[in-house]
């Protein structure tokens, strides 16, 4: 009986060792960050005509399979992730076109997937996940700014997807089917409430006060529809469901996909207001801008032949550049007003240029830092589309061993 019973709880324990590793390995985070009860109720598009952009398989770029979410500020696309399933999670910064990794930032926090959703407020950009602070970033360097770091509002679970309001300085926030929140700076809550019936995956938010329409729209990402990349309207008003819903088609290469962070700008590409965001995909996690509204074809093309140099010791930037010859519609520019020179999205210079010619600047920094530089035509349009880029100027410091 002795030998019967020994037997027997060498099986319980055996089988108390299989259940421990299933669990644990259950609970690692999978490639795509899910909402555990979403709608996969198939919602059609409303609007066929929303051409896409930009279609970039981000996961082979940044060598990560836990893309997130986005945002684009500066010329730049920013792109969070659960870094690979590793400590810690990571921020990598992109190029315009999304071809070029340019730096790559640890996440300061202890969340598994880390930060999910961005926002941009003109200055700094802003992300969130489950811990107590929404993290300010600047985007001409990648550094965190703690100073403008802004508590979690109350309540809230997972900032899991965010946008701002520029007209009341507000933030939004929600997290698949849980409470929405409007919150200031202060972390401070001016109105929380439950989102529209069915809506259990929301993972994204873009604010949209773009001139066409009278009211700003909140646009909502979730991880609904056939594909589940669906986009939503809602009426940060009346906090109701909006009319319009559009399903981001299956992008290339993709057998299936789910809504990451979202993203509205017109700075992009300034001949467009457009969507941008990340769907995580099998088996490519990829990052997509769609076409919302017409902006204004009459501004400059961005100039070409953008060359950022470093001259060391001299602590200078050097520019090279060739003025655009023509507007975003394809037609010739006949005369350019000045050249505006920017450093860190600040203005620093015009200069006289006409279109077609080759210019040069040099730039002497105070000290040796990472500075971004951006070039674009003013014409009696307005301003044109920039290039630019980022680069370390002055004498480098090594690492640590």
């Amino acid at each position: 009986m002795s030998r019967f019973i020994s037997i027997l709880l060498c099986l319980m324990i055996a089988t108390s060792f299989a259940l421990a590793e299933k669990v644990e390995v259950m609970e690692q985070p999978q490639s795509e960050d899910m909402s555990p009860v979403m709608n996969t109720t198939p919602i059609p598009g409303s609007d066929a005509q929303w051409d896409i952009l930009l279609d970039v398989d981000v996961e082979a770029l940044c060598v990560d399979n836990q893309i997130v979410g986005c945002e684009f500020a500066m010329n730049k696309w920013f792109i969070t992730s659960g870094g690979n399933n590793l400590n810690p999670n990571k921020l990598y910064i992109l190029n315009s076109t999304a071809t070029t990794l340019l730096q790559t930032v640890d996440q300061p926090t202890t969340s598994v997937w880390g930060w999910r959703d961005g926002a941009f407020d003109g200055t700094y950009l802003y992300f969130g996940d489950d811990n107590a602070t929404v993290h300010a970033v600047n985007p001409a360097d990648g550094a965190l700014v703690p100073a403008m770091n802004i508590p979690k509002p109350a309540g809230c679970a997972v900032v899991r997807s965010l946008a701002y309001d520029p007209a009341s300085d507000h933030f939004w926030t929600g997290n698949f089917g849980s409470s929405f929140f409007e919150f200031t700076r202060a972390g401070t809550v001016v109105w929380s409430g439950a989102p529209p019936t069915g809506w259990t995956a929301v993972y994204g938010m873009a604010w949209d006060a773009a001139p066409s329409h009278a009211a700003a729209i909140l646009w909502i990402f979730d991880q609904t529809g056939t594909p589940q990349t669906t986009i939503r309207e809602y009426n940060p008003v009346t906090h109701a469901a909006g009319a319009t819903t559009h399903v981001v088609p299956m992008l290339s290469g993709l057998t299936a996909q789910i809504a990451g962070g979202l993203g509205f700008t017109n700075q992009w590409n300034p001949a467009f207001y457009t969507f941008f965001g990340i769907v995580q995909g099998t088996a490519h996690d990829k990052l997509f801008a769609l076409e919302m509204y017409t902006a204004n074809l009459q501004l400059a093309a961005a100039p070409s032949a953008f060359v950022l140099s470093n001259n060391g010791a001299a602590l200078t930037a050097s520019l090279s550049w060739t003025n655009p010859t023509q507007n975003l519609a394809g037609e010739p520019l006949t005369a350019i007003n000045y050249i505006q020179i920017t450093r860190d999205n600040t203005p620093l210079t015009q200069l006289t240029g006409t279109p077609g010619q080759a210019m040069t600047y040099n730039d002497n920094v105070p000290a040796s830092a990472s500075y971004s530089y951006g070039v674009y035509a003013v014409t009696s349009a307005g301003n044109g589309m920039t290039a630019g880029g980022s680069a370390w100027i002055g004498l480098d410091t090594p690492g640590a061993p």
